[in-house]
């Protein structure tokens, strides 16, 4: 604990290594005293927030539940013409994926309650098109469980319809790492987003979303192996062209 509060201290991974190994050990004022470590702002900014995924590893619920309070209080630095709030959301946001990916396989599964209480509120949380590519390069490394929960919290958020599509074909992108109920869950949302949004006005929608976004390669690639569920995906795809 003394190397990583040292000033000046970046992210150093044998330390973080060590911490994910004996953290279950530490005192109720030790933990606490991290937790607030790695929410701290200095003049760099966040500079410890990779901390949070080690002490989620072996955390308990109530734990999480401890960290996720922390984060909802997460004030980020402000430059000349910021909106405080709007700033506060991606920091947590960002925050919030990374110690989701940080975290690996934690000792105990009801870890992520908390978390994907947080990660479906769109109100207090954002989530940027950075932050789900990082998910997309790291989400291997997750239980199976927590790739579907956080899969269902993306696809429960209530934002705008341009960040529930995109957040929806991000979950396209990541059906072959999803169970098959989850892969069904990110259909029907798909589907209904299309219904909701209605025709699409001119060709060039048309090209983007069968060339680009749901071309037949990326379907393929997405589902090796359900012949059936490629089949679904076509079909969706091509009669919302036609609509």
């Amino acid at each position: 604990m003394s190397t990583l509060s040292a000033a000046g201290a970046g992210p150093l991974a044998p330390d973080l290594v060590e911490l994910h190994a004996c953290v279950e050990h530490f005192s109720k004022d030790q933990f606490q005293f991290l937790v607030a470590m790695a929410l701290r702002e200095s003049e760099a900014g966040f500079e410890h927030t990779d901390l949070l995924g080690p002490l989620l590893n072996k955390s308990s619920r109530h734990d999480a539940e401890q960290i996720a309070q922390a984060l909802d209080k997460m004030d980020a630095p402000l430059y000349a013409g910021d909106a405080p709030e709007q700033v506060n959301r991606d920091a947590r946001g960002q925050v919030l994926v990374q110690a989701l990916i940080d975290m690996g396989r934690p000792k105990h599964g009801d870890v992520y309650e908390p978390l994907m209480e947080r990660l479906a509120r769109s109100d207090d949380y954002a989530i940027k098109p950075f932050m789900l590519q990082q998910l997309h390069r790291h989400i291997a490394r997750m239980p199976d469980a927590a790739r579907d929960r956080i899969c269902a919290a993306l696809l429960d958020r209530d934002g705008g319809a341009r960040e529930r599509q995109l957040l929806a074909h991000e979950m396209f992108r990541l059906l072959s790492h999803l169970s098959s109920d989850a892969q069904d869950l990110v259909y029907d949302k798909t589907r209904d987003l299309f219904q909701e949004l209605g025709p699409l006005p001119d060709d060039r929608a048309k090209r983007l979303l069968r060339e680009i976004l749901y071309s037949e390669r990326l379907i393929d690639d997405a589902l090796p192996d359900r012949p059936d569920q490629r089949l679904k995906w076509n079909a969706l795809i091509d009669s919302t062209i036609a609509a």
